[in-house]
């Protein structure tokens, strides 16, 4: 299944879990990444984290698989910052 159409459903899925909070996701390429969140992508990758990652603000929340439960908690935990 190519990667928008994953990610579609995946927004669609953490929307219904989080009360019908839009949900968009961006592909992006390493390298138009900038700041911190470019800096812990690196890092991740040069410590061997699999592809794809998930980088919501400046962490890392999934690595090599995307997780419903763990994106749902990161976008929770920033919304209350």
């Amino acid at each position: 299944m190519p990667l928008q159409w994953r990610l579609h459903v995946l927004g669609a899925r953490l929307s219904e879990l989080l009360g019908g909070r839009r949900i968009d996701f961006q592909e992006v390429d390493l390298f138009r990444l900038q700041g911190r969140q470019r800096e812990v992508a690196v890092d991740a990758l040069v410590s061997g984290a699999p592809l794809p990652l998930l980088v919501h603000g400046d962490r890392i929340v999934c690595a090599g698989a995307f997780e419903v439960d763990e994106i749902a908690t990161a976008v929770t935990e920033s919304a209350s910052r």
